[in-house]
């Protein structure tokens, strides 16, 4: 069987007709006689004439008129309904020797299972979806001697005249085939003596050719299975084709999204087939373009297109039931520019670039939280996937797609007359904060999330999905800049590999691993390129394999069902009926569609399944045509890279030797076919050995060539601007090819805040904008340009996180410690005061310890510690009966903390010191309701006295400021429950002399509480290692806006297994916010990593028992390489538990160092997972001791310390120092 069809031949391509070529050959010796039957069954009520007549051209055969409907094919739904056409059908051969015409249209109704007398097949058979009618087509008696041969060429055609199409409210809409200035065949004998005339050599000529571009010559080391499936793929695409004209002479072209959808040129589904454009008929392409704004659509962000033009015969504007506007925003643009760079055709990007600046700024506006994914208008093409993958908001399927279409978008400007330099700023900007997102938020360790959007449940959010590079295909096909970092380019590499391992079935690969059954082979073909131009390691040698199991279901479903390509594949045991299919069929609701699906069923005898004899795989996309996908692979196999508009093709091939056409670039109307096709053909070690028709090609073949930066890393991960400490800046070092790294620049969010001198293999940042101005805590983005002469040459640019932390300490040879205790009183009884001296030396070190009492009164006394050991100093056995703050001075840097037990024992709080005084100071927790009492501890070391100004922020109170003096030298207590006794509240100080402040916070009558340091400053994020919810436990976050303006507040939660949860609010101006994350996660370990659009301040409480005690401590903005820790227990009925977040997207290596009294040291290592908590019971690993921690890392980590003792009646945390 032949159909009609040549690239760039309208007339051949639109003719409706196809040939039937039939050979008999004799293999005996002897003469033999026989039959060939041609049945073709009638549908019920289509079928108009009871007889047929003669054909009235020049060939013999004879016609019919028949009815075409668009639905269920059992009968026509209303005679006055316009969901069938009217055609008239033919039958006819090149000779008519020995054939015989056969026309029965059978009426009698009686019979339903069994076919009527010398009807083929029974009606159950699964090929029909419709109850036979009766059957035409011919007979021919054939007498053959011993090795003898005859055969006859038969032509199977159809025919309308009528109305076809109403466009925009033009009914005239006639096939195209019809056109007279065009192809002519304006009758059913037309077209049967066009097949059969003198054309037909031309005809059979063009065709046969065509037949055989997927084979030698053309092609090699292509698998036969791809071979099949492209053909298939294709025949199905052609039959949804609509070529049309008007009364006006204006041309149509549209297609068909499947029998099953029929809705006109679906973007989404465009997006996938657009290979056959590419390959074999840009001009249709081109067409397309210019036809879906014509549908375009408005919202408050801007235009958006529709996700179709028209169902069945109306193209008068979207059907589907609901808008995908991102998505078919971006596909269009990426059209665009694949068929830019596929034609070299500059004059139609200029055309419409207008559409492309409004379709990418409407995917701007759908960025509503400024981390570059759209979380607005997000639903999308995959209505049989999970509600994660279609629905949610900050897709890494959409967010990748929407950084290529900018990419896209940023080139085409440049290509214009004049370009538009702040639309392409506006693209960098937000390719940018894409890449940072699918770094930071996005990337799991060995795969991309489907989505950030923490209100759909983990396992569906976290999957693994085939869909993360969907979006970056055109570029890689077109150049070597997908718009991805390095870092991030490897990151797809390793998720299309996992993914893939997660997702496979027995015929290919479900849309994600969590709770889907369902397969769309288009989708596996498309992934499959991807991963030849992406470069994933060993692809190809699978790729054999792959397209076995397509092949095998299209055979699988040809004998269970009546052929085409069949999209999807359901592998579990129920139907599915995606959202296209139920609309096309108006079906409006589940109960319709089960109706539906049961009748079918009955009446088809399982049409709606395919069966087998131990499973049911089902379908839901017939006829479909975006298998021609397919085609991408032949391009993918060399990993050709064309860009016509630059005169560039870049090759690497992936699957040697091959030999590779590029149908793009082929002169079909060349007289010579083998002039025709232009090939490009490789050895075995990847060379290019020949190009066949070079002339057809760009002027520039080259080898193309990633040359990344490597060995990218940030040390120290943060810097301390404008403050005491060693940690001036940060050194990000790479290795990098020659001249390739053209600048770098500092990012908070999208603001660019610092232009930074990048050498040769690193640079530096100190923490400062272009103003030479601190900037607020937290962690910044530094992103370094690249650049290359040679556009075969790409070195992606890449980026690396960096932080700036002025709020912790750091080993230092000064500490400070504003609180202190060593008195009783009636509910706490007596209090014990410790201070903890770690010396992570290798060499002893002096230190002398100064005790500040309030009125100036102060005690000094000196010690000596031994290298890497910890020291402990019993304040009480100092100064009893005393308030007391710390002085820590060192010869070299040691590690300061204090603890305070009281009530027996049963009761105490930590706190690491701080390096310096500073004369602002914020405090997030605060409590002053039922028997909470609230302290704020300022201690002056200063020679003047400190005017203090004390401001109290409030949840739902207002804000109240107060001021006070502190003398020199001396420490100053206010009780808060005095100025507001019963409130949430933050506080912030601000002093006129540096100070020390820190706030203890009493409960159950002094019986316990808590206790921790200020912060020097607010920050944009703030990481908790540590976290409870399980069993009695209580935590708290609490977040302080000391802002003008409302704060955005965004907090992602990271489980021991990987899981990340999350919650976003807003904090009001000058207040506090408080977090109950058992309500959110109870029953959890969980760290914390809390990102706000405006600094704020974070602490985070935790309670027990009751809340017989509890522990506080304030965050960290950053992550950092080391940690260290004074204080430590672990005999006596004391736990110890180190707490280790990793909040980046690999797995770290941490090192823990252990040390004692004496210098002895003991050392642990383990792997912490991405985006995770982990939890180290230091008893369990050192016994009962005094000890001390240093935490190295690999990667930056977040590190605390939590202790319980008495049976967990006390306890106490705090974050470490870092380094």
């Amino acid at each position: 069987m032949r159909a009609s069809f040549y690239p760039r031949d309208t007339k051949l391509s639109t003719a409706p007709f196809f040939y039937l070529e039939v050979k008999v050959t004799n293999l005996g010796s002897s003469p033999a006689a026989g039959q060939f039957l041609l049945v073709r069954a009638h549908k019920d009520d289509n079928t108009g004439a009871s007889s047929p007549e003669d054909l009235s051209g020049t060939a013999a055969g004879y016609k019919f008129n028949s009815r075409y409907t668009y639905g269920d094919e059992s009968h026509v739904i209303d005679a006055s309904h316009s969901e069938y056409m009217e055609f008239q059908e033919a039958v006819a051969a090149d000779d008519t020797t020995g054939l015989n015409w056969h026309y029965n249209d059978v009426t009698n109704t009686s019979w339903i299972w069994d076919s009527p007398t010398g009807y083929p097949l029974p009606y159950r058979h699964k090929i029909y979806t419709f109850i036979p009618r009766g059957y035409s087509g011919l007979d021919w008696s054939f007498s053959l001697p011993g090795g003898g041969s005859d055969s006859r060429t038969l032509v199977l055609a159809g025919h309308s005249d009528g109305s076809a199409l109403n466009v925009r409210g033009d009914g005239s809409y006639r096939f195209l085939y019809n056109q007279p200035g065009g192809p002519n065949l304006t009758s059913i004998e037309d077209v049967i003596d066009y097949a059969l005339g003198p054309e037909r050599a031309s005809i059979e000529q063009k065709c046969s050719f065509f037949d055989g571009i997927l084979s030698e010559p053309y092609l090699s080391s292509f698998p036969q299975a791809g071979k099949d499936l492209a053909a298939y793929a294709l025949q199905s695409f052609i039959c949804n084709t609509w070529w049309c004209y008007n009364n006006s002479g204006q041309d149509w072209f549209s297609v068909w999204e499947g029998t099953p959808c029929m809705f006109h040129s679906t973007i989404d589904v465009e997006y996938n087939d657009a290979w056959f454009y590419l390959s074999f008929w840009p001009d249709l392409l081109g067409k397309l373009l210019r036809e879906w704004p014509l549908f375009e659509k408005t919202k408050s962000q801007g235009k958006y297109l529709s996700h179709d033009m028209g169902i069945l015969n109306w193209v008068n504007g979207m059907a589907y039931p609901h808008d995908m506007p991102v998505e078919e925003n971006t596909n269009y643009i990426l059209l665009l520019h694949g068929y830019w760079k596929s034609t070299g055709d500059t004059a139609s990007v200029r055309d419409l670039f207008g559409k492309v600046k409004d379709y990418a700024r409407f995917v701007f506006a759908c960025d509503s939280d400024g981390d570059g994914l759209p979380d607005l208008n997000t639903s999308n093409t995959i209505d049989q996937g999970s509600s994660a993958i279609q629905d949610s908001r900050d897709q890494t399927y959409l967010g990748v797609k929407a950084l290529a279409a900018y990419r896209a978008a940023m080139e085409m400007a440049q290509a214009q007359t004049s370009p538009d330099q702040g639309f392409i700023s506006a693209c960098e900007e937000r390719i940018r904060l894409i890449n940072m997102t699918l770094a930071s938020e996005l990337w799991l360790g060995d795969h991309f999330a489907v989505c950030g959007d923490y209100s759909v449940p983990p396992a569906d959010r976290q999957a693994y999905s085939i869909y993360a590079s969907n979006g970056l295909l055109y570029l890689l096909s077109s150049g070597l800049d997908g718009g991805l970092t390095g870092a991030n380019l490897e990151r797809m590499r390793t998720d299309l590999a996992t993914a893939a391992s997660a997702t496979q079935r027995r015929y290919g690969y479900v849309h994600s691993s969590e709770n889907n059954e369902n397969q769309w082979v288009s989708q596996n073909l498309w992934r499959d390129a991807l991963g030849y131009w992406l470069g994933v390691e060993n692809w190809a040698a699978g790729q054999e394999e792959r397209l076995e199991d397509y092949w095998n279901l299209q055979r699988y479903y040809a004998t269970k069902k009546n052929g085409g390509f069949w999209d999807v594949c359901v592998y579990n045991d129920h139907y599915f009926m995606g959202t296209s299919e139920a609309a096309a069929l108006g079906l409006g609701d589940a109960s319709s569609a089960e109706r539906y699906l049961s009748q079918s069923n009955l009446e088809g005898g399982g049409v709606r399944g395919a069966y087998s004899l131990d499973s049911a795989f089902q379908q839901s996309l017939g006829y479909y045509p975006r298998g021609t996908a397919a085609f991408s692979l032949i391009n993918a196999m060399g990993r050709v890279r064309l860009d016509r508009a630059s005169g560039y093709l870049l090759y690497d091939p992936a699957q040697t030797p091959c030999a590779v056409p590029i149908f793009s670039c082929a002169n079909w109307e060349a007289p010579d076919p083998a002039r025709r096709i232009p090939v490009l053909r490789f050895d075995q070690a990847g060379n290019l050995q020949q190009a066949d028709n070079p002339a057809l090609l760009p002027t520039y073949i080259r080898h193309g060539v990633y040359q990344t930066l490597t060995g990218l890393e940030a040390r120290p991960f943060s810097c301390s601007p404008g403050t005491e400490s060693a940690r001036r800046e940060v050194t990000v070092s790479y290795n990098a090819p020659s001249g390739s790294i053209s600048g770098a620049t500092v990012f908070a969010g999208s603001r660019a805040i610092k232009t930074l001198s990048a050498g040769a293999s690193s640079l530096t940042w100190d923490g400062t904008d272009d103003a030479g101005k601190p900037v607020p805590d937290g962690v910044y983005f530094i992103y370094l340009e690249t650049r290359t002469s040679d556009p075969a040459v790409f070195t992606p640019p890449e980026g690396i996180e960096a932080g700036v932390n002025t709020n912790l300490p750091s080993p230092s040879t000064t500490w400070y410690l504003a609180e202190g205790f060593t008195g009783s009183n009636a509910t706490g009884g007596e209090f014990d005061t410790w201070v903890l001296i770690q010396n992570p030396n290798n060499q002893e070190t002096a230190v002398r310890v100064t005790f500040m009492q309030p009125g100036g009164a102060n005690t000094r006394m000196d010690y000596t510690l031994p290298p890497n050991s910890r020291f402990t100093i019993h304040v009480d056995d100092i100064l009893p009966f005393a308030e007391v703050s710390t002085k820590v001075e060192a010869n070299l840097p040691v590690v300061a903390e204090r603890a305070v037990y009281f009530n027996g024992g049963r009761a105490g709080h930590n706190s690491i010191g701080v390096n310096a005084p500073s004369t602002t100071w914020y405090l997030a927790e605060g409590y002053t309701g039922g028997n909470f009492d609230e302290w704020v501890l300022i201690q002056n070391p200063g020679e003047a006295a400190a005017e203090i100004s004390v401001q109290f922020q409030t949840l739902g109170q207002g804000v109240k400021t107060l001021q006070y003096t502190v003398a020199p030298h001396a420490r100053f207590t206010i009780h808060v429950d005095d100025i507001f006794p019963d409130a949430q509240l933050s506080t912030y100080v601000d002093s006129s002399r540096p100070v020390v402040v820190e706030r203890a916070q009493y409960l159950n009558y002094m019986r316990s509480g808590t206790c921790s340091i200020g912060a020097r400053a607010p920050s944009l994020n703030w990481f908790f290692a540590e976290g409870y919810t399980t069993g009695d436990f209580e935590e708290w976050l609490l977040v302080q806006n000391p802002q003008d303006a409302p704060a955005s507040v965004d907090i992602t939660f990271m489980q021991p297994n990987g899981v990340n949860t999350g919650l976003q609010f807003t904090v009001p101006p000058r207040s506090r916010y408080t977090v109950d994350v058992d309500s959110h996660l109870p029953s959890a370990e969980v760290s914390a990593r809390i990102t706000s659009n405006l600094p704020v301040v974070a602490e985070r409480a935790m309670y027990w028992k009751g809340r017989s005690d509890g522990h506080d401590t304030l965050g960290t903005p950053c992550p950092e390489y080391r940690w260290f820790f004074a204080e430590g227990y672990t005999g006596g009925g004391f736990e110890e538990w180190l707490l280790v977040q990793n909040p980046w997207g690999r797995a770290a290596q941490v090192n823990v160092v252990f040390m004692f009294p004496g210098g002895s040291t003991q050392s642990l290592t383990m792997a912490v997972p991405a985006r995770s908590r982990y939890t180290i019971d230091v008893g369990s690993v050192v016994g009962a001791k005094e000890v001390g921690l240093t935490v190295s890392s690999d990667l930056p980590v977040v590190a605390e310390r939590a202790m319980y003792f008495r049976e967990r009646a006390g306890g106490t945390s705090s974050i470490g120092a870092m380094e």
